[in-house]
């Protein structure tokens, strides 16, 4: 009859809540340090210097048509990161100056990021136990790079960005098993708000199809038209983005030393050399997260030409990556999944296709480390032969 299987039905759930309860306690444990912490670096311009946060619900329509950092000086430097912004607003509304709230907010969109990350991992790899789900979100969770993003105040639009992110491929991965159109809606809903929470959510772009040419058996035609809705939505963004930042705003900086040192590299060469210096730095934070620094920037990382083994080394382990994740695309190994889920992720950060505000950081590690996660745990079914099916 029926009642061995339900109860098989029922013991998987009970085990997926176990494995919620569990990453959900550990994300809050691992970060409540941080609640008895103060203000720091860019906090003092997004919330305790910022006009416009410290009018609570009332600076609201000011956020969304103005520069990032508009509410505290007039260094318009191209970005439009309303969502955080708003979210500080508030809780300036209720917290006022008191810090240990920020902290608490930012501690508690970490554990449902994990939460999310878990769920989406679960939905993604259906085909395998969901241990392998739990352990990548495990890793994920106390990755030592992840400091930065949960204990400085200024980083909840990185938070943000990835919940909304994951939220939009869960939706679409619903969307696959029983399409409707409300789906799509939600869908564009959420990418637009990790778009306003931060630009770097364009790399889901590249992320989404990605996940769907791996796991999901669909043909290239129907991962194009899945993504039409995404890209229709992007441009929407951009339109906003540009009227905002070159409509009513002192006119965009370009960025100098101070924001980013490859500023100084004299040869386009100089500046892909360093970069991959910086991209041999993530991979190594990647293995082995010490020491970490709130700040790379002037000095810390030095100019270089491709005439030094620090460019060439990294520059020749990405192109063994790069090679290694091309040979298992056919087999769609989650090797290969993750090496270029790290590439694309990281991307727009890595100096390499174009300069950013800042040099190098350990948030810009945030996202792209769960391709490292997803490799480390792909080894571990491997090696003590976790059944994956």
């Amino acid at each position: 009859g029926p009642g061995p299987v339900q109860h098989a039905i029922d013991a998987g759930n009970s085990q997926e809540l176990w494995m919620k309860i569990i990453l959900g306690v550990f994300a809050l444990t691992l970060y409540a340090n941080t609640f008895g912490h103060g203000f720091a670096f860019d906090d003092l311009v997004v919330v305790q210097g910022n006009k416009f946060t410290q009018q609570g619900v009332a600076g609201i329509p000011k956020i969304l048509t103005t520069f990032y950092w508009a509410g505290h000086w007039d260094y318009n430097n191209g970005l439009y990161r309303p969502l955080s912004l708003i979210g500080f607003a508030l809780q300036w509304q209720f917290f006022k100056n008191v810090p240990g709230w920020y902290h608490l907010v930012s501690v508690l969109l970490y554990v449902i990021t994990i939460l999310l990350l878990f769920s989406t991992l679960r939905r993604l790899l259906s085909n395998y136990s969901p241990i392998a789900a739990f352990v990548a979100s495990l890793i994920f969770a106390a990755h030592p790079t992840h400091t930065e993003v949960v204990a400085n105040i200024k980083s909840q639009d990185e938070l943000l960005c990835f919940i909304f992110a994951l939220l939009t491929v869960q939706l679409i991965l619903r969307n696959i098993d029983r399409p409707s159109l409300e789906k799509v809606f939600f869908s564009c809903a959420c990418f637009f708000l990790a778009l306003l929470a931060k630009e770097g959510a364009l790399v889901f772009l590249g992320a989404i199809p990605l996940m769907l040419y791996f796991f999901r058996h669909l043909e290239l035609k129907a991962i194009v038209r899945k993504m039409v809705p995404l890209v229709v939505v992007s441009v929407l963004w951009f339109a906003l983005h540009q009227w905002v930042i070159n409509g009513n705003s002192p006119p965009p900086h370009a960025y100098n030393l101070d924001d980013n040192s490859l500023v100084g590299a004299k040869t386009f060469f100089e500046r892909e050399a360093t970069a991959f210096y910086m991209m041999g730095r993530y991979l190594l934070l990647l293995i082995f997260p010490h020491p970490l620094s709130y700040d790379y920037s002037y000095n810390e990382i030095p100019i270089i030409s491709f005439a030094n083994a620090k460019a060439i080394v990294p520059f020749l382990i990405c192109a063994a990556l790069a090679f290694i994740a091309v040979r298992e695309l056919k087999k769609k190994s989650f090797v290969s999944f993750g090496i270029l889920f790290f590439f694309i992720t990281i991307s727009m950060t890595s100096n390499l296709i174009m300069l950013i505000g800042a040099t190098m950081a350990d948030r810009f590690l945030y996202v792209p480390s769960l391709g490292f996660c997803i490799i480390l745990t792909c080894f571990w079914i491997r090696f003590l032969d976790v059944p994956g099916g």
